[in-house]
């Protein structure tokens, strides 16, 4: 399927449209919240309408506040970054999942709770290291796990302030932020997956990598590099991985364990043979800490 910024979800929005609405919301807020320059300049500008109404002249306090209120403006758009961002990120952290809620409402909630708690911990000033989200797709769950990554990925960019256009998620495959893991099978893939990755990160704050089960034993440590605690090249970004488990799990088995549980045995068993015991280890604490198992969704399996 053909994805960009100009196609339809699910819910028949845009991501032109999903952009406009975040942003649409969040400088209404900002407006509202009578605390910008812009709001005094209008304050300003109406009283002194209404002093022109009334036939009065233009009193001194008026002009003065005028030329005030429009330095304040000045200064804002020149610091726009320092002086908007702060209130606009806080909103945005509180407001981003909002936008997801449509197509999250067949999950469980605490899938909700994981991702955003997750993303919102990438949202701070100074982040201290990627969050990674891992999502468990068993089988015939495999498209509904990629469409829930891909509109998650949407609005953690725009609430992650990214003011350039959304890439193509989805066109082709490997393209945009997304990345085929059955594409770099062999051991010798691993710094060339590195560098795109690296790349994607700082670029868009952001990657997907999907059939990460397909990705080489030894190329999948390239997580713990990407995640580090104090040497990530993009501690500020979120990295999205799609591991399909098929049917590696009874109904009981999903239903009596928890999320990380599951992924633990899963990489384990996956990874065990052909890695050390300390760089399973290392792999499943930066991969596994936010697990989430998908549950099927039949809207979004079509639409993938």
């Amino acid at each position: 399927m053909n994805y960009d910024q100009n196609s339809p979800t699910e819910d028949g929005e845009t991501g032109l449209d999903l952009e406009l609405r975040l942003r649409q919301k969040i400088v209404i807020d900002w407006l509202q919240s009578a605390e910008g320059p812009s709001v005094l300049l209008f304050n300003t500008f109406s009283n002194w309408l209404e002093e022109l109404r009334s036939g009065g002249g233009w009193k001194m306090e008026t002009v003065t506040g005028i030329i005030g209120a429009a330095m304040l403006m000045a200064l804002t758009f020149v610091f726009s970054d320092c002086a908007m961002t702060e209130d606009m990120q806080s909103s945005m952290q509180t407001k981003f999942y909002v936008l997801f809620q449509n197509v999250y409402k067949r999950q469980k909630a605490e899938w909700l709770n994981t991702m955003s708690v997750g993303v919102q911990s990438v949202m701070r000033e100074v982040a201290e290291r990627p969050c990674v989200l891992l999502m468990m797709a068993p089988r015939g769950c495999h498209g509904t796990a990629v469409r829930l990554a891909i509109r998650l990925a949407e609005c953690a960019l725009l609430a992650l302030g990214q003011r350039a256009p959304l890439p193509p998620l989805d066109d082709p495959p490997d393209g945009g932020f997304r990345v085929r893991g059955s594409r770099y099978s062999s051991s010798q893939d691993y710094w060339h997956l590195y560098g795109r990755l690296v790349d994607l990160l700082q670029l868009y704050k952001m990657a997907l990598v999907t059939e990460f089960q397909s990705l080489h034993p030894q190329v999948t440590s390239i997580i713990c590099h990407l995640a580090d605690d104090t040497h990530s090249p993009q501690p500020q970004s979120i990295i999205l991985l799609v591991l399909d488990i098929e049917d590696r799990f009874s109904e009981a088995e999903i239903n009596s364990r928890t999320a990380d549980v599951l992924a633990d045995i899963f990489l384990d068993e996956i990874l065990g043979p052909f890695l050390d015991r300390e760089v399973v280890a290392e792999v499943k604490r930066h991969v596994t800490g936010r697990a989430i198992l998908v549950a099927r969704d039949q809207e979004l399996e079509e639409t993938s």
